[in-house]
């Protein structure tokens, strides 16, 4: 089973937030369950500007990536194929609501074109895009296993 995990979901385990504890259960299991965990290679970037923007010492955020590199996180980078899924999704929204954004759109994207499940905690997200299918929230986590 391959769960594309979205960098907001990482960035849980150094920033105390409300949902910390999911966030750790998630990975604690997915190690348990030997669970095959990827991202694009943008996840290093949005962690690092989370932890720069939150104080974080971007070393040690660095050295959480390579953690879960070395256990069970692959980063890719996204395919032609990626992307214009990337873009589909993206194009989905109202001016309203707003539409979602290609960074965002990329996690799904791998996540359907490769046949795995998104993982997120950005709700407003996955509000826009649910219909794609596909897609876990992260107090859902369980779901996965």
């Amino acid at each position: 089973m391959m769960i594309v995990v979205d960098a907001n979901v990482f960035n849980k385990l150094f920033l105390a937030e409300p949902d910390q504890d999911q966030a750790k259960e998630f990975f604690r299991e997915a190690v348990n369950q030997n669970a095959s965990l990827v991202a694009p290679t943008l996840f290093r970037y949005e962690a690092w500007e989370v932890a720069r923007r939150n104080g974080v010492p971007l070393s040690e955020v660095s050295r959480m990536i390579t953690l879960q590199q070395n256990l069970l996180l692959e980063l890719v980078e996204p395919t032609l194929e990626h992307v214009l899924k990337a873009e589909e999704i993206a194009s989905h929204g109202t001016k309203n609501s707003g539409f979602p954004s290609i960074y965002d759109s990329i996690y799904h994207a791998i996540a359907l074109v490769e046949g795995g499940n998104f993982l997120t905690a950005d709700h407003k997200h996955a509000s826009k895009v649910q219909k794609f299918g596909s897609l876990i929230k992260l107090e859902d986590w369980q779901d996965l296993f």
